[in-house]
Order: structure tokens, then sequence, then C-alpha cells
């Protein structure tokens, strides 16, 4: 009898407070009919800066910048965020749970839109008939959950095959062969465990094609080497002549990439859910490393240690690179309507096509999955600023000071 008395009176406060939320929305002039329409289908945005980052949640954690004073990159969930997303997953659990089988949850992603309510992205694993395995690792799905500044709403459920296949993309020019070994052998580690990987490398580098081909067949995915020149459009064109003929529809999932990004498996899990033909892309916001040679002899006296243990979400390793667009996951049809058959773009040293890009899919119909991904990682590289331009000069020297080591150790290096 007590627990019916508190089961109702939670759904009076909710409806209550559900009644207040709308009169305080109508005052200011926001429909509240559309807004959980609006929630599923995104906004179109004008400027870069305006969109807001998917918040990416594990079960201890929140990987964001906008909760911390200090801008870390790691937050502990506590207090009300906690008990916020606990409520949520229940919901869920509670939603798609039949027979007394209970879902296994894996990872979420969160993003408020100020006036319109909570989005949750929930990636869980369904239970199957099978008795030994009652959770199958294949079997997963992604939960669209939206909390339109009302009690939360189930409004979609899609299971995506994890075995599509992944045309990795890569583009190379000369001074970057030294790099593209490690890189080859990182993503190697990833392709054993997914499974449905290939590898195409559009390279400018002159007369060294046979090297690097021969370099990349060593692996265990299939690896495709396309020469090209410098220029945009030439890209563009080498790139749709690449993959027109991959399947029966002329179209694949492609992943755009950077020879300097190291990437784990399950961000290609990631990818697979949140491209969506026609509706969404996928654009994961890596994690920069501090130089190695700065931050462990000068910061911490000791020596480097190895490179898998040097891959850490901390304050005291990296910062979130807000501003890089050089990751993204979209099909190749969306790819080539984005970029006008690859004249929309544009070249020189003012335009970079990657931010471009990025623009033109904020203010087109199609959501955009800005996503804290943690396990995308951008290694540190060395940056030469005095030979380039002035419109140039002073964006480098800012990414130098950002990415060098924390702000609050740089008066080491002029010590």
């Amino acid at each position: 009898m007590e627990e019916e008395f508190t089961d109702r009176r939670k759904t009076l406060m909710d409806e209550v407070n559900t009644l207040q939320d709308q009169i305080e929305r109508e005052k200011l002039g926001y429909p509240w009919h559309n807004s959980t329409k609006q929630l599923i289908s995104g906004i179109s945005y004008s400027k870069k800066t305006e969109i807001l980052p998917f918040e990416f949640y594990n079960r201890t954690h929140v990987m964001t910048t906008y909760m911390s004073a200090n801008m870390e990159p790691s937050i502990l969930l506590i207090g009300r965020k906690k008990s916020n997303f606990e409520d949520m997953l229940s919901f869920v659990e509670k939603s798609l749970a039949t027979d007394q089988k209970r879902v296994r949850f894996i990872n979420a992603l969160r993003r408020t839109i100020p006036a319109l309510g909570e989005v949750y992205e929930v990636l869980v694993g369904l239970p199957t008939s099978k008795e030994k395995h009652p959770l199958d690792v294949r079997s997963r799905s992604k939960v669209t959950v939206v909390r339109p500044f009302k009690p939360l709403t189930l409004v979609q459920s899609a299971t995506v095959s994890e075995l599509l296949p992944i045309d990795i993309v890569l583009s190379v020019n000369g001074s970057q062969i030294y790099t593209l070994p490690r890189f080859f052998n990182e993503l190697l580690k990833a392709a054993r465990a997914d499974g449905a990987l290939s590898l195409t490398v559009f390279y400018s580098g002159g007369e060294n094609v046979s090297a690097v081909s021969q370099m990349l067949c060593s692996g265990s995915i299939p690896v495709r080497v396309v020469r090209t020149s410098d220029g945009t459009s030439d890209g563009v064109d080498s790139l749709r002549k690449a993959f027109q003929n991959r399947d029966r529809n002329g179209d694949s999932l492609l992943f755009f990439t950077d020879v300097d990004l190291i990437m784990k498996e399950k961000t290609f899990v990631r990818c697979r859910y949140h491209a969506v033909k026609g509706r969404s892309v996928y654009y994961p916001i890596p994690f920069g490393l501090y130089n190695p040679y700065f931050i462990y002899p000068l910061v911490y006296k000791m020596k480097i240690p190895k490179f898998e243990t040097r891959l850490l979400i901390k304050e005291s390793h990296g910062r979130w690179q807000l501003g890089f667009y050089g990751a993204s996951c979209q099909y190749l049809s969306d790819f080539m309507k984005m970029t006008d058959g690859g004249h929309g773009l544009g070249t020189g040293p003012k335009k970079n096509p990657d931010e471009l890009l990025f623009q033109k899919y904020l203010r087109s119909t199609y959501t955009v999955y800005r996503v804290y991904d943690p396990d995308i990682f951008h290694l540190y590289q060395p940056r030469r600023c005095a030979t380039l331009p002035d419109q140039l000069f002073w964006t480098c020297i800012l990414n130098k000071i950002h990415y060098t080591g924390p702000h609050v150790n740089m008066p080491l290096l002029i010590h």
C-alpha cells in the first residue's frame, strides 16, 4: 500500500513539473508540441561553434569539458547527474526487457539542446535465446531516448549489423610516410577485433607508391593504395572511382581518418550505429596527447613509458581536440552530395576541407553526432611555425601552446 502511494505521488509530481515546464516554455514562446520531433530530427546550425557535442557516458564516468571548471576530460558521475543517468538506464532496461531477461548497458551519448530537452543514444546488449551465453556480444541495439523537459519517452530502437564493412580512408603525403607504419600497426590491432575493416590510402608523395604498397600489404586487412595529386577535386574524383563499384548500390560506409590518429575497435562500432545513410554522420572528437618529451622528463621526472601505457584520458596527459574535424564516419553517397561531386570544398591555404565539410553538414538536415570518443587518440606532432604565412602562423602558435603540455607547467620551457 505504501509503495503504491509513493509511486502515485511520484507520478503526480512528474505531471505537475511537466505542466510547470510547459507554462514556462509557452511564456518564452517555445512550441511544446514540436519539442520531441525536433529532438529526434535535430536542428541546423549556422556556425561550427554553435553545436554542442554529445557527452560520452559509461557506468562511472562522463567524457566532457562542460562540467568542470578546470576542463577535466573525464568526470566521475556523482550527485544529480548520476541520479538522472541511473533513471534513464532503469527506464531503458524496463522498456526492452522481456520474459525476465535484462539488457546489458554498454555506453551512452547525451546532449542537452536549450529550450528543447535531452537526447540519449544508448547502446545495449540484447538478451538472446542461448542458455550458455544469454548476452551475445554481436547482439546489440541502439536506443534513442528523449526527455523533452518532461518524463522520459522511448521513441525508437534500431539494430545494426556489426559485420557491416567499413572502408577506412587515409590521405598521406611524402612527409608523412615515416609515421605510416605506426598508424598501420595500431590499425591492425583494431582490425583483428573488428573483422570487417579495409584500408584505402590516397598517396600524393611522388614516386614512392610501390614502397608504400609494399609496406602496407604485409598486414591481415585488405589494403589499396591510390596515387593522387595535391588537389582537393582530384582526391574526391579518385575517391568516387575507388568506391563506386564496391557493392550493388555503389555506396560504402567510409571512415575518414588522419595518419596521426590511434583508433580502437569500439570506435568503429559507434561508426556503424551513428552514421545512417541520408540521415546522420559521426564526427568523433579525439583526445589529443601532450608532447611526451615534455611532460614525462620535465614535469613528472621520469622516463617516457611504453606507447600503450601513454594512451590515457587524464588532464595531465592531454585535452580534447574540439577544433579537429579530420575524423568522420559517413556514407560515400552523403559525402558526394555534400561536396557537390568534389567541387564544393575549395582549396587554398585559408580553407580547411575537413572543416568546410563539417560546416556543410551542420547547415543541412543531417544529424551530426559530434561526440567525445574515448577510443581515439591524436598523437603529438612537432609544429614548425616560423616558415608559415601570416594567416597560419598564429594558429600554429596557439596549437603549439595548447598541445605541448599542461598550461600550469609551460614555464618549464623557458626556465
